[in-house]
């Protein structure tokens, strides 16, 4: 089947869930366009997603970025992480129907904890077009969604699990779309987080990241359910160097010098230090 025809199968069965980012009601799906009783019209894309961005957001992340990450996802540097994530949500709850990703990026993470899972639908939403259509990639019980992260286009009292793996919290809005037994995974870089990339492109002066102020922000509107640390060196190999390079947002200051530097290598260990926190909104 191809990507529209899946992903009308999935918006048909749970476009329900999605609201119309301009008047707020539900949007049923249509002969492949999202319709609400405002008389909004939002079409299904031929790569199976839908546009609700209503207008132009500049980015630093680009195609080629989100393509890089899907290189490094794929040789695992991050698997540890999401088999953690998987068995956090199993622990504090048995069966999730609605598993939101809010900052979805590429889609990896999403469709990786989606089919541990075996939840009815995973929705993504990101600001990036480019993220999205590459995350297009992943179909089945998928849903995706370019967005404005500030209001979540989602049906208040809808999702049991909310993913926000290294993206900014909207508390407010988190606390309107999660059913009431429903929580937060918020994953977020430690101290040693890509230790080994900050050291070639900066220098052995470097300071260990502290997240100390993220968790501190996050227990201010979050009941902390549970804390745990994902702590994994892999090696990436030489050819996967530049993806490395350009998959995040560590490399945009270092010098062209330095990241050449980098591509003469056979390989590079990699640490990926980060912190987990379950979380349920506070009253």
């Amino acid at each position: 089947m191809k990507k529209i025809e899946i992903a009308t199968e999935t918006f048909r069965e749970h476009g329900h869930l999605i609201v119309c980012p301009t008047c707020h009601r539900n949007l049923t799906l249509l002969d492949k366009q999202l319709q609400c009783a405002g008389g909004h019209v939002y079409d299904l894309a031929k790569k199976g997603y839908v546009h609700l961005l209503q207008k132009a957001v500049n980015s630093d992340y680009t195609k080629e970025m989100f393509t890089a990450r899907r290189d490094i996802y794929t040789q695992g540097l991050y698997q540890p992480m999401i088999d953690r994530i998987g068995a956090l949500i199993q622990r504090h709850k048995e069966d999730v129907r609605e598993l939101l990703d809010v900052g979805c990026g590429e889609g990896s993470h999403l469709a990786s904890v989606q089919r541990r899972l075996g939840s009815s639908v995973g929705i993504g939403l990101d600001l990036s077009k480019d993220a999205i259509q590459k995350a297009t990639d992943f179909t089945g019980s998928l849903m995706w969604v370019v967005a404005n992260l500030e209001q979540l286009p989602v049906q208040d009292d809808s999702v049991d699990v909310i993913l926000n793996l290294f993206s900014p919290v909207n508390s407010r809005e988190f606390s309107r779309v999660l059913r009431s037994d429903g929580f937060v995974i918020k994953a977020m870089p430690g101290p040693d987080y890509l230790q080994e990339l900050r050291v070639r492109l900066y220098g052995d002066h470097i300071d260990p990241l502290d997240p100390t102020d993220v968790i501190e922000n996050f227990k201010k509107r979050f009941h902390i359910l549970e804390k745990e640390q994902v702590y994994d060196v892999k090696t990436v190999a030489g050819q996967y160097i530049p993806a490395l390079i350009h998959m995040t947002p560590v490399s945009w200051d270092a010098s062209v010098d330095r990241k050449e530097q980098m591509l003469h290598l056979t390989e590079l260990d990699v640490t990926v230090d980060v912190t987990l926190l379950v979380g349920k909104p506070r009253s």
